[in-house]
C-alpha cells in the first residue's frame, strides 16, 4: 500500500553494496513522508563494519567526540556496572527537545551501538543536523559493559552465524538492564535494580525525555518495532522504512501475543504489568516471573514517546509473506509449544545433573538455570485459520534460537569444570546436532551498516514526527 510513496525519494541503498542509488526524480519540495532525502542520505552514510566495537572502544570514541566538539558536547560517568567498568554518557546540546539513546541493553545484540557512535559522530560534527532534529541528545554507547565482553569472541566476525551462537551471552531474565526497573504489580515485586539501571533511571529521572530510543536488534527475521505509544502517523512511517533499505518487514508470529498492532509490524510494547494481567486472565498465576519493569514502564510518568527498531542480523523475504500455507496456525503453534517444552527439557535435565557442582552465581549458571528450570507458557487463543508462510518460517527460526542460544551457553558453563567433562560431551553432541540442522534455514546476512542505517532512520523519523 506504500508503494506509490517510494517513488518519491530520490535516493536508496542498495541492499548488499550499501551505495546509494537513484530511485526517482527528487520533486521539487522535498517530500516529509515517510523520509526526507536528506536524513536517507545521513541513514545511507553508515560506514561498512567488520567487527563490532568492544566496550573500550566505544567509550574511547565518545571521549574523542567531547574533546573535538568541547562547545556541543559532554562526556559524563553516570554510573558503574557490576563488574567495575564505566557507564559512559554523552550529552550534546541541540533544539529544545530532549532525546536519551540507550545502546546494548541486552549485550548480544551490538548493532545499536554502532547506530549509536554514528548518531553521536553525525550531530557532533553537523549543525544543520542538530537543528533540523530539534533535540538535545543524551546517548548512552552501551549499558551492559559488563555483558558485551561476554560475546567478544565473535565481534570480530558480525556476520559468522556460527560463531555468533557458539559465543553466545544472553543474561538471565532477572539480570538484564531492560527488565529490572521497578515492580509492583498486582502482589508481584522486583526491587533488586541493578547499578546499570539505576544510571538509566537517574537519567530518565534527569531528562525527562520526549524520545527514548533503546537499541536492540533481532537475530532472524523481518524488521519490527515496539513503540511506547501510538503517536501521529509515527507508527505507518516506521513501517514504511525497511524497503527504503532492501529489507522486509517481519509480520511473522510476535513476541507478546496480546501487544496491539499500530501498523504493520509496529506493535504497542507490552510491559510487565500487561503481561502479568495476560497470565492471570488465562489462568496462570505469575509465580514464576522473575524480573522487573521495562525502562518504558518506567518512563511512562514523563509522557516519553518509547522507541525499539528492531532489525535483524540475518533475514530474507520470507519474514513479510502473508501468503497462506498448508499447516493450521493453531496445529503450528501447538508444535513450537511441544518442541519448546521438549528442548527445555533436554538441557534442563543435563543442567539439573551438573547443578551440585557449578557456581551458581556465574553468569552463565544464572542464564541457564533461569531458562531452563522455566517451563511456563501460554497458548493464545486458537484461531482456525491457516498459518501464513512468515508465521511458518517465524516458528522455524523461533525453534533454532532456542536451542542454540541454550545449548551453547550450557556448553560454555560446563567447559569450565573438569569433573563435568562427561556432560559436557552429552551436550556439545546434541548442540552440534541442532548447529547443523540449523544450517539450511539461515537466511542471507544483513550487512550490519544497513541494519544499523534501519535503526538510525526511524530514531530520525520519531525526531522529526
Amino acid at each position: 500500500m506504500y508503494r506509490h510513496l517510494f517513488k518519491l525519494i530520490d535516493m536508496s541503498v542498495h541492499p548488499l553494496t550499501g551505495d546509494l542509488m537513484h530511485v526517482a526524480p527528487a520533486p521539487a519540495v522535498a517530500p516529509h513522508w515517510p523520509l526526507p532525502p536528506d536524513l536517507m542520505t545521513l541513514c545511507a552514510s553508515v560506514p561498512h563494519v567488520s567487527a563490532f566495537p568492544t566496550v573500550a572502544e566505544i567509550n574511547n570514541r565518545l571521549a574523542a567526540l567531547a574533546e573535538r566538539h568541547p562547545s556541543v558536547a559532554t562526556l559524563r560517568r553516570i554510573g558503574t556496572s557490576r563488574g567495575g567498568e564505566p557507564v559512559i554518557r554523552l550529552d550534546i546540546d541541540g533544539g529544545p527537545r530532549t532525546a536519551l539513546v540507550v545502546g546494548g541493553p541486552h549485550p548480544n545484540e551490538p548493532i545499536g551501538s554502532i547506530t549509536a557512535l554514528h548518531l553521536a559522530e553525525s550531530l557532533c560534527a553537523d549543525p544543520a543536523l542538530r537543528r533540523r532534529l530539534g533535540h538535545s541528545w543524551h546517548i548512552i554507547g552501551c549499558i551492559d559493559p559488563d555483558g558485551a565482553k561476554l560475546n567478544y569472541s565473535w565481534f570480530d566476525r558480525p556476520h559468522d552465524r556460527l560463531a555468533y551462537f557458539r559465543g553466545f551471552y544472553r543474561p538471565a531474565f532477572f539480570d538484564q538492564i531492560e527488565w529490572t526497573f521497578p515492580l509492583d504489580h498486582r502482589g508481584t515485586t522486583f526491587e533488586a535494580t541493578l547499578p546499570e539501571v539505576h544510571a538509566w533511571m537517574e537519567s530518565i529521572d534527569e531528562l525527562r525525555p520526549d524520545l527514548m530510543p533503546s537499541l536492540h536488534n533481532s537475530d532472524t527475521g523481518g524488521v519490527f518495532y515496539y513503540l511506547s505509544r501510538d503517536t501521529s502517523d509515527l507508527p505507518q512511517r516506521l513501517s514504511a522504512l525497511p524497503p527504503l533499505f532492501g529489507l522486509t518487514l517481519d509480520v511473522g508470529e510476535p513476541e507478546s501475543p496480546g501487544a496491539p498492532l499500530y501498523a504493520p509490524a509496529v506493535f504497542g510494547q507490552w510491559d510487565t504489568p500487561e503481561e502479568i494481567d495476560y497470565l492471570i486472565e488465562h489462568g496462570k498465576a505469575p509465580d514464576s516471573w522473575s524480573a522487573g519493569d521495562s525502562s518504558f514502564s518506567y518512563a511512562r510518568k514523563y509522557a516519553t514517546t518509547g522507541l525499539i527498531a528492531e532489525v535483524p542480523m540475518w533475514s530474507d523475504a520470507t519474514f513479510s509473506d502473508t501468503s497462506p500455507s498448508t499447516i493450521p496456525l493453531d496445529e503450528l503453534r501447538e508444535q513450537e509449544h511441544a518442541t519448546t517444552q521438549h528442548t527445555l527439557q533436554i538441557l534442563g535435565d543435563i543442567y539439573a545433573e551438573a547443578a551440585d557442582h557449578i557456581d551458581p552465581g556465574s553468569a552463565f549458571a544464572r542464564a541457564c538455570r533461569d531458562r531452563l528450570t522455566s517451563k511456563q507458557s501460554v497458548l493464545p487463543p486458537t484461531t482456525g485459520r491457516l498459518a501464513t508462510r512468515a508465521e511458518v518460517a517465524s516458528q522455524a527460526q523461533s525453534r533454532h534460537l532456542l536451542r542454540l542460544r541454550y545449548g551453547s551457553m550450557l556448553v560454555r558453563l560446563l567447559a569450565s569444570y573438569p569433573a563435568l567433562l562427561p556432560l559436557h560431551a552429552q551436550v556439545t553432541r546434541t548442540y552440534q546436532q541442532w548447529e547443523r540442522e540449523s544450517v539450511a534455514d539461515t537466511p542471507p546476512t544483513v550487512p550490519v551498516h544497513v541494519a544499523a542505517g534501519i535503526q538510525l532512520a526511524a530514531i530520525t523519523t520519531a525526531a522529526t514526527c
